[in-house]
């Protein structure tokens, strides 16, 4: 591999972490709208679009990220979702929110999480299909008429389970969702899916085969 050639993986990461924090940008700018902006954003879920947010946008340095009609439909998506699940006026504690950062990971990792979550809670074997597989499945096969509705069900559920996605790396992955990157950003989603379920099986298998350490005898009195 030339000089070259080693350089483009890096050039590439770099890319996209500056792309990413730019959209980390937008939704600090979104958790300092009013509650009444926030329910605007909500409603603009069922009757889009929500073109005030062109603001914004400027702001976070994005206005010529939404040139094209899939991106601006992209991040209209994504900014309702995030008014739905966020609540960035409810007070909480240090503690509190610092788990919910720890908690912020990628979708298909989440997902994974809840489906062995879903089989344990209902007396199933943790690699059984489950009603979050399946849901899972259907958003993996969504096309861009269908992702609206595939993504709000699966972020309504991490709502239920107290998580939320990692917003700047979800809205990057769905502005490739319709490009020839998007089948690349699937393989993702369902890698993270599966690993994270296999790596919750093996531990809670582990602590099964795990024996009770035996206790040492108490000296007599």
């Amino acid at each position: 591999m030339t000089a070259e050639e080693e350089k483009k993986p890096q050039e590439r990461q770099t890319q996209r972490q500056k792309q990413l924090e730019k959209w980390q940008r937008f939704f600090e700018s979104l958790a300092e709208f009013d509650r009444g902006q926030l329910a605007k954003l909500r409603q603009s879920l069922a009757n889009r679009p929500a073109r005030f947010l062109t603001g914004t946008l400027y702001a976070a340095g994005l206005e010529n990220e939404t040139r094209v009609e899939w991106q601006r439909d992209v991040l209209e998506l994504v900014a309702g979702l995030f008014s739905l699940v966020e609540r960035p006026h409810d007070e909480q504690t240090e503690a509190e929110a610092e788990r919910q950062k720890r908690k912020q990971q990628p979708l298909g990792l989440l997902l994974g999480e809840l489906h062995v979550a879903q089989n344990r809670k209902s007396g199933r074997k943790l690699d059984a299909p489950s009603s979050i597989e399946s849901r899972f499945l259907a958003l993996l096969d969504a096309d861009a008429e269908a992702l609206p509705y595939q993504l709000r069900q699966a972020l309504t559920l991490l709502k239920a389970n107290d998580t939320k996605p990692d917003w700047a790396r979800l809205t990057n992955d769905l502005m490739l969702w319709q490009t020839r990157l998007g089948d690349g950003i699937r393989r993702e989603w369902s890698d993270a899916f599966y690993t994270e379920a296999a790596k919750q099986i093996r531990a809670e298998a582990n602590t099964i085969d795990t024996p009770e350490p035996e206790l040492a005898p108490e000296d007599p009195a």
